[in-house]
């Protein structure tokens, strides 16, 4: 009996020790190197091309000086300031900005076990009350939500960093101020408090500047106050609470009124995309309880204006949860604030605010938090006075299940040809994943079947403008100049402002010896945008092809001008001198490619050398001009 009571006390010790918060994080490191460790060999993805690889406004440390820049939430100014000093530090080494990601990750499960903890200590939940059991369900809770599969595109997916980065903030904001705000109906306004709120205020801003779907932080706040803070009477706070929610109702209403409520695609009315929610939760659901059927782009189409089974469905569970988060409000405030936490961290991206994708896997990221809190109180709601044993051992075995699941997901994210492979495989009538495939393909020097995927999203669905763009791009690499020119006329049709689709319809008529044709749409692409060096360098050569050497001289050195070390260009602009008989420029181009490592023709050199030193040799030269 005494060795029992001893045991014990040493178990509480453990679980009531500063040691405990060490142990769980390096735990939690642990675990997520192992489930993690292959996802550092995943490349850039889907949109990691324009917004990190191809982003010139990320090359430059110096882009991030501007007090404009910061105050526009709009940009997400913090991620791109973390993908900024990622480049600063090492360019385009894909490890980095995977470590980064793993370390916010990491951070965040943290976070999420403080959290819990806290939460759990302030319920008023006789079965999770002591800390031993507090502990050891925020310890499960921190796991589910480090190693949910459906994290993996928040975590390895490099530009979803945004994600990550405002859950970051928000976790860490949910927490200062539950600190805060606890001490301060305690004990009053004091120096600490007011730090600690303060602090709370500062990183729910900072959530929103990597972010501004972490808008929702303040109501967060008010949420937390309404579960879990009270007065010496164990009351809560009333009047703080109805004007906080009074004050964001009438933003609410404002800002709809005067029409300030974000939209990013006007294509997608608010109503037809709640409705489609309504249909996504169903997905959502099925992924978070069995995450099978993981895939980059669902493909799930916007519903139309009348209910189907799955949208009817789907708001009869919504409604019945947040029912359901009221009826569990006094007894069972973990259930219910779990609840509220999952429909409100996603209610940005999930409601009347119409997002060109309308389903994406990594906005459960934060959301996940709240899904944990709710299986785990569930669980050990019905089954921990009789069969805690059982549950624990049921959850380890969960926790190793989501683990491998997590491993083998990350494997998808390797390269972009096995990325959009699985997602055609799961989704065979999906144009987007067939484009992307396509472009997969072709980078990997299998045009035809690359230009095949095209072609058949193409017939599916014949608006789509990419799947014209990219099987234009391929037939050009491939020297099938004519097909290049009709579906990039397609392409130009849609995109009359877009400078790319006249380069290339332009640079393929000129390959066809369509000079007035090649000349018109490359003087178009220059108009669109005067700065790409390319297009002058090409329009140059129609130039000289066409012997009109005084506007190609004027193009090569305009392309010189945006694009100095191009030093080829010096060469072409050398025969240009020379057909112009301006022979000391010629040579003075042609040795500066020289001395700048380029192979030149040295009887060339010679040949303009005898010229400038016999000006009225009227010996006949090769006038034939090599283009590079």
């Amino acid at each position: 009996m005494a060795k029992n009571k001893k045991k014990i006390k040493q178990q509480r010790k453990f679980w009531e020790s500063p040691w405990l918060i060490r142990f769980v994080f390096l735990g939690i490191v642990v675990l997520a190197a192992i489930f993690y460790a292959n996802s550092f060999k995943g490349s850039f993805q889907f949109d990691d091309a324009n917004l990190i690889t191809k982003n010139v406004k990320i090359s430059d440390i110096g882009n991030y000086s501007s007090t404009t820049f910061w105050s526009n939430v709009n940009v997400r100014p913090l991620s791109y300031f973390s993908f900024a000093l990622n480049y600063a530090i090492h360019g385009h080494d894909i490890w980095g900005y995977h470590f980064i990601n793993f370390l916010i990750h990491v951070i965040n499960a943290f976070l999420v076990f403080l959290l819990a903890r806290f939460i759990m200590q302030l319920s008023f939940e006789r079965n999770l009350v002591n800390d031993r059991k507090a502990n050891q369900a925020a310890i499960i809770i921190a796991l589910i939500f480090l190693l949910h599969p459906l994290q993996t595109m928040a975590v390895t997916y490099i530009v979803q960093r945004m994600t990550s980065m405002a859950a970051m903030f928000y976790l860490l904001a949910m927490l200062l101020y539950g600190k805060g705000r606890l001490a301060y109906a305690h004990e009053g306004l004091n120096r600490k408090n007011a730090m600690l709120i303060g602090g709370a205020i500062v990183s729910g801003i900072l959530a929103v500047m990597s972010k501004q779907t972490a808008i929702t932080f303040p109501l967060a706040f008010l949420f937390f106050d309404l579960y879990f803070i009270r007065n010496k009477e164990d009351k809560p706070f009333k009047k703080y609470l109805f004007a906080g929610f009074s004050i964001a109702v009438i933003v609410f209403i404002t800002v709809s009124l005067l029409g300030y409520l974000p939209r990013e695609t006007p294509n997608i009315t608010r109503a037809e995309y709640l409705l489609t929610q309504f249909k996504i939760f169903l997905h959502y659901g099925q992924l978070l309880l069995v995450p099978i059927g993981q895939n980059v782009d669902h493909g799930i189409g916007v519903s139309g204006s009348l209910f189907g089974l799955k949208e009817i469905v789907g708001m009869i569970l919504v409604l019945g949860f947040l029912f359901l988060a009221y009826k569990l409000f006094d007894k069972q405030k973990l259930i219910s604030f779990g609840i509220i936490w999952f429909f409100l961290t996603i209610s940005i991206e999930s409601s009347i605010i119409p997002i060109r994708d309308v389903m994406m896997e990594h906005r459960l990221y934060l959301p996940i938090f709240g899904y944990s809190l709710i299986l785990v109180s569930t669980v050990y709601l019905f089954f921990g006075k009789k069969w805690k044993k059982y549950c624990d051992a049921a959850f380890v075995v969960i926790l190793l299940i989501l683990g491998v699941m997590t491993y083998q997901r990350n494997k998808v994210w390797e390269s972009d040809y096995a990325l959009w492979k699985d997602s055609l495989e799961k989704t065979p009538e999906n144009t987007r994943a067939m484009i992307n495939y396509g472009f997969a393909l072709v980078k990997m020097d299998q045009y035809n079947t690359g230009i095949r995927y095209y072609t058949k999203a193409i017939n599916k669905d014949s608006t789509i403008v990419n799947a014209y763009f990219n099987r234009a791009i391929a037939q050009f690499d491939m020297g099938r100049y004519s097909k290049a020119i009709s579906d990039m006329t397609r392409v130009i049709r849609e995109r009359k402002d877009s400078e790319v689709p006249y380069f290339f319809r332009g640079t393929s008529y000129a390959h066809l010896k369509k000079l007035p044709e090649a000349l018109t749409d490359l003087s178009r692409s220059i108009e669109l945008n005067p700065t790409m060096a390319e297009t002058y360098k090409n329009r140059g050569i129609v130039y000289e092809y066409a012997k009109e050497y005084e506007l190609a001289l004027a193009d090569f050195s305009h392309t010189l001008k945006l694009d100095p070390s191009n030093i080829k260009m010096l060469i072409n602009r050398s025969k240009i001198h020379y057909l112009l008989d301006d022979y000391p420029r010629a040579l003075e181009d042609i040795l500066y490619a020289e001395r700048a490592g380029l192979q030149v023709d040295q009887n060339y050199i010679r040949m303009l050398q005898t010229r400038i030193a016999n000006p009225s040799d009227s010996i006949e030269t090769n006038r034939v001009i090599r283009i590079d």
